[in-house]
Order: C-alpha cells, then sequence, then structure tokens
C-alpha cells in the first residue's frame, strides 16, 4: 500500500541527485536519461550539484558537457535545467522521506485475490470479523474489528468525533491532528502507518499461523510499534520508557 517514496529536500546532503525520487514520483535518471548518461556525476547528492551564492542557491553544470552531442540531447539538458530552476535547497531544514499511498489493488486483499482465481469464493470474508468479503478498504477501516482499535487509539490521544470519507481524507484527519500537537515534522503521519500496520500484520498472522488475538492485544501493539519509531530522529528524552510513553506520546515526538 505505501510502497513509493517521494524526497522532500531540505539541504540535500543524504539524497542523491540522480537516483532518488525528489522533484517527481520518478528519478531524475528516468525523466532525463540522455542527460544522466552524459554526466560524470552519477552518485552525486543534491547539495554537491550546486552551492549558495550570496544566500541564493545555483546550481552547478552537474557534471554535464557544455555542449551535447546530439539535439535531443541537448533538448533534454534544457529541459532538466528549466525543471530545476524553481528548486531551492533549505540549509536549515533536513531532507525528508514521504511515503505515497499505492492504488488499492496493490494489496493483496481477498476480493483480489479471489478475482485473479487465486482463492475460491468460499475463502474471500474477512477473517477478522467474518461478514463481509475482505477488501483493503474493508480490512483497514470499515471492518467493525478495524473500527474499534481505531476508536480506542483515537480515544488514547485524546481525537474524538472523528470522521472521514474516504482512505485519503482518514490519513490527512490523523495526520493534521497530530501536526497541531506539533509532533516533529516528518512524524505527522506515523501513527496513522502504524495502525493500518499492525492491523495487516494480524491479519497475516492469522492466515498463515492461525494465531490467536485480541482488540486489547493490537491496541498494544500499535502503542509499542508508534513507540518504537519514536526513537527515529531527534531525541529528546534521554529515558524512553514504554509506558511513560503511554501516558504522555506527544512528549516523546516533540
Amino acid at each position: 500500500m505505501f510502497q513509493k517514496t517521494l524526497i522532500c529536500i531540505g539541504n540535500g546532503y543524504i539524497t542523491s541527485f540522480w537516483h532518488s525520487c525528489w522533484k517527481e514520483e520518478r528519478s531524475l535518471k528516468e525523466l532525463f536519461p540522455l542527460t544522466f548518461s552524459s554526466s560524470k556525476l552519477k552518485n552525486a547528492s543534491v547539495a554537491s550539484m550546486g552551492g549558495w551564492r550570496d544566500d541564493v542557491w545555483e546550481w552547478g553544470d552537474l557534471g554535464i558537457p557544455f555542449s551535447m552531442e546530439t539535439e535531443a540531447a541537448e533538448t533534454d539538458r534544457q529541459q532538466l535545467c528549466f525543471k530545476l530552476g524553481s528548486v531551492c535547497l533549505r540549509p536549515e531544514a533536513r531532507d525528508r522521506v514521504r511515503w505515497l499511498a499505492e492504488p488499492d489493488d496493490r494489496l493483496p486483499t481477498r476480493d483480489l485475490l479471489l478475482a485473479r482465481g487465486i482463492i475460491s469464493p468460499s475463502f474471500d470474508s474477512c477473517c477478522l470479523c467474518g461478514l463481509k468479503r475482505e477488501s483493503m478498504n474493508h480490512l483497514l477501516f470499515k471492518c467493525t474489528v478495524s473500527s474499534v482499535i481505531w476508536n480506542k487509539i483515537a480515544s488514547w490521544i485524546g481525537l474524538v468525533d472523528y470522521k472521514f470519507k474516504d482512505i485519503g481524507n482518514c490519513f490527512l484527519v490523523w495526520h493534521n491532528f497530530c501536526k497541531k500537537q506539533k509532533v516533529r515534522a516528518g512524524t505527522e503521519g506515523s501513527l496513522w502507518l502504524s495502525v493500518c500496520w499492525s492491523i495487516w500484520k494480524l491479519r497475516n498472522e492469522i492466515i498463515l499461523r492461525n494465531d490467536g488475538w485480541s482488540v486489547s492485544d493490537i491496541v498494544w501493539s500499535v502503542k509499542e510499534l508508534w513507540w518504537r519509531w519514536s526513537f527515529i530522529g531527534k531525541i529528546t528524552r534521554t529515558n524512553y520508557n514504554f509506558f511513560e510513553f503511554t501516558n504522555d506520546p506527544f512528549l516523546y515526538y516533540s
């Protein structure tokens, strides 16, 4: 469901100019293959492709010859330079990874397995509630069991009476709520992702290992996962106690 990433450029130190997806959902080497093949700086970072002059960011020659061999290659180079014209690095900000949602047919839920002839209709029901056909939308958001998990996590962080129209809107509701709690930049959607991942992991454990489970166990697993993710990036507390975290999670993400 979240296989693609897009880099939000800050200072450009850790992002590959050619190989990372930072300008669009495809890398620059894919968008401008002729220019990439001519460049002598194929493994350079974004930051190393230019420099600051009088507090203004300026791109260098990108390791590209001044005159390209063919008209097509020259057009390719000019289009790249035009695209870079709108980019300005921010020396005080770090590069951040943004996850991009894939189309609904990428997650191998039972409705898609049925459509592809992999399972029979007798095995297409949701393994959590057993009431409706399993789809990504049902399993992660609409299932009665999933809804209880979401509500318990929402109650835990103080998000009350939330409603959503679709998956994208659901993400924005949680993202914006966490942002209002002034969590660290780049972590606003991490709790939403931890709930989705925990539900999907539970589903696979039930199907593959027939594991026992309870809603309480899943709620605690969501909290534990989000607690572990809080270690990433800027650490503001020396004692990362899990039970202390459950009492004030936003303190750990501040």
